[in-house]
């Protein structure tokens, strides 16, 4: 009884499928959009001024829920206990870097990333927690 009720539990989790995440979120001189759901997602970037769109295919192991921005550095992140973060540089068009922790938030203005390093359950060790700075510093 109990080994049924699990399998059908599992077999209930494998069988729901994610509905599509859209995020946007404007600057005063850009308009950001995270478009889709885990792993493939599409960036899109209008220049507000301009009205010139671009747009980029990523990719992320964790949902994007968020949008953040320092200088030319955008911050893509989920706000789950569990979550990670892509920081993407506007000139250079392309992630720099990408953050798995716990507890993960952003700074209000955008440039530093904080959370807690993630351990195995298993292992017996204090919580380590790390502030980034998105310019490519680990503070």
């Amino acid at each position: 009884m109990m080994l049924t009720l699990w399998l059908s539990m599992i077999a209930g989790i494998i069988a729901v499928q994610p509905t599509a995440q859209n995020v946007t979120r404007s600057f005063s001189d850009l308009t950001v959009s995270v478009l889709g759901n885990v792993p493939e997602y599409t960036l899109r970037v209008e220049d507000r001024p301009s009205g010139e769109r671009h747009e980029r295919r990523l990719h992320s192991a964790t949902p994007i829920s968020r949008i953040a921005r320092w200088k030319n550095r955008l911050t893509l992140y989920g706000g789950d206990y569990s979550s990670g973060a892509q920081v993407f540089d506007l000139g250079r068009w392309s992630v720099v870097d990408e953050i798995l922790g716990q507890m993960l938030t952003v700074s209000p203005d955008g440039r530093f990333i904080a959370y807690r390093r993630m351990v195995p359950r298993n292992i017996d060790e204090p919580p380590v927690y790390i502030v980034y700075d998105v310019i490519g510093l680990l503070i």
